[in-house]
């Protein structure tokens, strides 16, 4: 093997490390079509989140605990997507 030919062996490296994690995520996607109101709560979630990170009050001290409960609520939506894919319907 040339330089040449290791170089392109080991550029594709980064790309085979991320290539379970893509397929991960196409599968959770096709999911969410199939399961479209946990998608729905998924996005409603992240607009909620991105509204109360980018407000200027704190919503009487309870952001900091709402900031925590919807990156919770993220994370169970997405095992339930995550959960669907891997064991089929």
């Amino acid at each position: 093997m040339n330089r040449r030919d290791a170089a392109k062996l080991l550029g594709a490296v980064p790309l085979l490390a991320a290539a379970p994690k893509a397929l991960h995520a196409l599968k959770q996607g096709r999911e969410a079509e199939l399961h479209p109101m946990i998608g729905d709560a998924i996005r409603a979630v992240e607009v909620a989140e991105k509204y109360m990170r980018e407000a200027k009050h704190d919503f009487g001290g309870h952001r900091v605990a709402a900031l925590r409960a919807t990156e919770a609520a993220k994370v169970q939506l997405r095992l339930c997507l995550a959960y669907k894919a891997e064991r089929g319907r």
